[in-house]
């Protein structure tokens, strides 16, 4: 087949539940094109985004998207995409907390933090990411900036203040983007962050520095 001048061709083993053949013109199921963008980039911090806008503003489901991810069995990083959509539908944040752990704490070498941590603020019972005591640090991992509504990020970021306050203990909040977007960035900033909280460590570099990460 011979493509005209602005027109791509691409062949598929699978055209069954690809095709919207009610739309005119008929075109790709939505989550069915968006997969298919995710796959043409090299980012996973950028896919997922791109992925979990469409959810947010529900021009797609996250089961839709998994579907269609799970034909797509040589995409780079399919497993973790198909994790963090899963994550996304369920409300949970364990993919994050543990890409937090392996790409940002581990591989920078910043002094590990406590899990899970209890603590209240303002009369209301909180769990802490990533609690540095000694430093005056928290990370909170915010996987709910792509579903949470806008009272509740407002209520966490009130607590955030309030800790602040009567704590003297600093609240950073980290998205998908900047845990698996720009990791060394990120390592970078938590551990200036910690030096101000009296850490007297370095910032490693990993493979996949930039020369001025740290």
């Amino acid at each position: 087949m011979r493509a005209p001048d602005g027109v791509i061709v691409r062949r598929r083993a699978r055209f069954d539940g690809y095709v919207d053949w009610a739309a005119y013109p008929p075109r790709q199921f939505l989550a069915e094109a968006a997969i298919d963008a995710a796959a043409e980039g090299s980012d996973v911090g950028e896919a997922f985004s791109m992925l979990a806008d469409l959810v947010q503003s529900k021009a797609a489901t996250a089961s839709a998207l998994i579907q269609a991810l799970g034909y797509r069995n040589r995409l780079t990083n399919r497993s973790l995409l198909t994790e963090l959509l899963e994550d996304l539908r369920s409300g949970a944040c364990s993919v994050l907390e543990r890409e937090y752990l392996r790409r940002v704490e581990y591989a920078h070498g910043l002094p590990a933090g406590e899990r899970q941590v209890a603590d209240s603020i303002g009369g209301v019972s909180v769990e802490r990411d990533v609690a540095y005591a000694a430093y005056g640090l928290v990370v909170e991992l915010d996987g709910r900036a792509f579903h949470g509504s806008a009272a509740a990020r407002d209520a966490d970021h009130a607590r955030d203040l309030d800790a602040a306050v009567a704590r003297k203990v600093r609240t950073a909040r980290l998205t998908y983007g900047q845990v698996l977007g720009d990791p060394c960035r990120t390592a970078a900033r938590i551990g200036e962050l910690l030096r101000l909280g009296g850490w007297e460590g370095q910032v490693r570099s990993c493979p996949d520095c930039p020369t001025a990460a740290a």
